[in-house]
């Protein structure tokens, strides 16, 4: 409330606001919602010195910033500032990742479109791209608009899901090949995004990106200190919807494919099989084939894309966009011991959901209290979908 009191003074004694802009958020409680005061016994807790102290000034200004909704309090939920802390972690651990591939940089030209045309970025660098070119605008909208809740957290989401998720784990490949490949552009495009990345995220959490910004390599430094440094600036020319269709395409196989390996047990270091009965997207898949390859850890030799493919026999199925894909199983895992543990979930799962229809169908659903009674409803929800999950995987076996 100082604020409000210099605001109001200063304008009454002088005729002069002493600030330009003020931005408010609302009261800082505990994690039951109750208003932290010096009588409380654990007082303490919540003293963001200790705080500080404990997790780190960054950790506590990215919980505080990506949990102030307008116009609500804010739960100081220690679980939040656990994810921050983890969050900082990442960027940090990326940025390791970078700087060790990109050694002193001296042989990388800084990225721009000039030095790095279309013909010389692969699907990967193209998606990347045209997702930080939007994300760029997005983020410098909020901003302007004092968004910054929302703000912090779509570039959490980009930079976790997309950059470290995604793009860091396709230049593994380019990175560490022996083959004679372009090692150049991947890391031009590596430093381009996490330099961008962290001068959008200075303005939260600026110990952090500037310690990470001292690291970078003089020509990628667009200033001696990140507070000094250029925004980040909207590329139209990058945006490329074409290629974040095909990259999501290559995602969404990738995500469906690593499904099947979890539900079926099958070895994640193991290289496997993988058939597309592509149907009209023929053209596309093709176009994303390496990337599969890549992000999946598919036999290349052992893949097949076709407009129409006969099912294989003890296949997992995949159906997504127009096409399904199919792993067969065979020689990956035993598929009888497979059939037997199937059977045995199956049967389980029934047992329970069994109880809860009748537990819901007695006295319960009318006695007990209603939240009680959702909960029992939920978790009959639950069990009735992981039953048909089962269901289907043992179909896949024949």
């Amino acid at each position: 409330f100082w604020v409000a009191r210099e605001m109001m003074l200063g304008c009454e004694l002088t005729g002069k606001s002493p600030y330009g802009l003020v931005y408010l958020h609302g009261i800082i409680r505990n994690e039951e919602g109750k208003k932290i005061s010096k009588s409380m016994p654990n007082v303490e807790k919540y003293d963001p010195l200790n705080i500080i102290a404990d997790w780190g000034a960054d950790v506590l200004r990215h919980t505080l910033v990506s949990n102030a909704v307008a116009g609500a309090d804010i739960n100081m939920d220690f679980r939040q500032l656990d994810a921050s802390k983890k969050f900082c972690n990442k960027i940090w651990q990326s940025t390791k990742y970078v700087l060790g591939n990109i050694g002193d940089g001296e042989n990388i030209p800084r990225f721009d479109t000039k030095k790095y045309p279309p013909k010389k970025l692969q699907l990967a660098d193209k998606w990347i791209l045209s997702r930080l070119n939007k994300l760029v605008k997005l983020v410098t909208d909020m901003n302007d608009a004092h968004d910054y809740m929302n703000s912090i957290r779509e570039l959490k989401n980009f930079f976790w899901d997309e950059f470290c998720d995604w793009y860091i784990e396709a230049t593994k490949v380019r990175l560490y090949s022996d083959a004679d490949t372009d090692k150049i552009t991947p890391k031009a495009v590596l430093l381009h995004v996490l330099e961008a990345c962290l001068v959008m995220m200075h303005p939260v959490m600026p110990h952090l990106t500037e310690a990470l910004w001292q690291a970078l390599p003089e020509f990628a430094k667009k200033g001696p200190a990140i507070i000094m440094a250029r925004w980040p600036e909207f590329t139209k020319a990058l945006v490329n919807d074409e290629a974040e269709q095909g990259f999501m395409l290559a995602m969404n196989i990738v995500k469906a494919v690593r499904s099947i390996r979890a539900d079926f047990n099958v070895p994640p270091g193991a290289k496997i099989p993988l058939v597309v009965d592509a149907g009209d997207n023929l053209a596309l898949v093709e176009g994303v084939k390496d990337e599969i390859v890549v992000l999946a850890r598919i036999d290349p030799a052992r893949m097949t894309i076709q407009a129409k493919v006969d099912p294989p026999m003890h296949a997992g199925r995949l159906v997504l966009q127009g096409m399904t894909a199919y792993l067969p199983l065979e020689g990956l895992i035993d598929i009888e011991k497979e059939r037997t543990r199937l059977a045995a979930e199956i049967g389980k799962m029934e047992k329970l959901a069994d109880n809860c229809r009748k537990k819901l169908a007695g006295p319960f659903s009318e006695k007990a209290a209603p939240e009680l009674v959702k909960q029992e409803r939920e978790k009959l929800a639950g069990y009735e979908e992981k039953l048909a999950r089962l269901h289907e995987q043992r179909a896949m076996l024949g």
